[in-house]
């Protein structure tokens, strides 16, 4: 049974550079009810457009041509603040290329979606990404002013009722802690978390709370079991980076940072690591490799400022 979920009073954007997609998505969202629907054929189009207007959904293709694709688009909207704490982000793609997909699902959008896709889909991806929006709206909030106390306190209210949404939650609960650096605190609840039953987030989570308190060898241990068990779970092998380079072991860093930047090539948070690592090793020829990717990504990146530009030219 569809989940109900009201578009006639929604303002729509969809971004995509090709048009038959663009009337044919036009007309799903009619056939729902949307009367309000807009389009931008790139990425730097619908900043602008975002910048007009509020929109309550944005559907968005990954690949926008040569501008900024789907990910950067979501990237500066929430630096910018152009998105409303409601606002559902879709990314879709006819792309399942793995480096392509993870680095989509990176940025956390409400929902990644692939090309082709039914009517019914799309409808109950909508309206389920809807519902949670508004049950934890007032966590969102609250993140959204980072006001984490109260992320804290609202999210013990949805462990307590152990709604649908409580293990997210306790994710939401453990990053505000790390957020107010009270990493003993995250510590404990996350080896709590563990206790209970396996979780993938936990986990690597922990390794990096570690890393924090510089437990660097529980953090190595931590992390190293982390990317065993969930080999696709990109954060892990930063932070595992991050331990292996706080113990010295710069080689051990580089390797770990290399395996995840060729998993996922467009986090320029990722990509400035290596670069640092490289040269921190000598390899003189991958740190020039990776100052050209950096300078590519950063032309279509929020955050092209001079830092990027100076580390990159010291090279």
């Amino acid at each position: 049974m569809a989940t109900q979920y009201n578009y006639s009073d929604k303002k729509i954007l969809i971004v995509d550079d090709q048009r038959a997609f663009q009337v044919m998505l036009k007309a799903m969202l009619q056939n729902f009810g949307a009367t309000d629907v807009y389009f931008a054929n790139t990425g730097e189009a619908a900043v602008k457009a975002c910048r007009k207007r509020k929109f309550d959904i944005l559907l968005v293709d990954y690949n926008l041509g040569t501008g900024k694709n789907g990910g950067q688009l979501l990237e500066e909207l929430r630096v910018s603040k152009l998105l409303d704490v409601d606002a559902l982000f879709f990314i879709i793609s006819g792309d399942n290329n793995k480096s392509m997909v993870l680095s989509a699902l990176e940025m956390e959008p409400d929902e990644f979606i692939t090309k082709p896709f039914s009517q019914f889909q799309l409808h109950n991806r909508l309206a389920r990404a809807n519902l949670k929006r508004q049950s934890l709206r007032g966590i969102y909030q609250a993140l959204a002013e980072k006001k984490y106390h109260k992320v804290i306190e609202l999210c013990d209210e949805q462990i307590k009722q152990d709604s649908r949404y409580s293990n997210y939650c306790r994710n939401l609960r453990v990053e505000a802690q790390i957020a107010l650096e009270e990493y003993s605190a995250a510590k404990d609840a996350l080896e709590e978390i563990l206790k209970e039953r396996k979780q993938t987030w936990a986990k690597a989570t922990l390794g990096r709370v570690y890393l924090l308190l510089n437990d660097n060898k529980n953090a190595i241990e931590t992390l190293n079991r982390s990317v065993a068990e969930s080999p696709l779970l990109l954060t892990a092998y930063d932070w595992l980076a991050r331990a292996y380079r706080a113990e010295g072991e710069l080689d051990k860093a580089l390797d770990t940072v290399l395996k995840a930047s060729k998993l996922a090539v467009n986090s320029l948070e990722r990509q400035q690591l290596l670069a640092e690592l490289a040269m921190e090793s000598g390899d003189l020829t991958l740190a020039k490799e990776t100052f050209s990717t950096i300078l590519q990504l950063a032309r279509r990146s929020i955050h092209r400022g001079p830092i990027t530009y100076v580390t990159m030219f010291a090279a």
